[in-house]
């Protein structure tokens, strides 16, 4: 009964400080910086009309101005936004989460 008590006791400090230890790594990930970028469109040019862009030039893309951008976190497709401006700046407005038709 003695062994049974002190490995009870064990059990309960190594829970007590994995505990601390989450806590620890939570708080130090929730300040670590994230790349956010906001994708508007995607389509495909020639290498030489790569090489003749100029200032001023246009990219057409098949995508309708009105649908929403993609926002990738650390370089993966998470979130869809529309695009906006706050405060005089550009912003995406997170509408809904990347559904598996969305990643068609």
């Amino acid at each position: 009964m003695e062994q049974l008590s002190s490995q009870s006791w064990f059990a309960s400090s190594k829970h007590q400080r994995s505990k601390e230890v989450e806590s620890r790594i939570t708080q130090t990930l929730s300040t670590a910086p994230l790349r956010v970028m906001g994708l508007l469109a995607e389509t495909t040019i020639t290498v030489k009309d790569l090489l003749h862009l100029s200032v001023g030039d246009l990219i057409v893309t098949e995508k309708a101005a009105s649908k929403p951008a993609v926002v990738l976190v650390e370089g993966e497709r998470k979130y869809m936004a529309h695009l906006g401006q706050y405060r005089g700046k550009r912003a995406l407005k997170i509408i809904r989460p990347m559904t598996a038709e969305d990643r068609l």
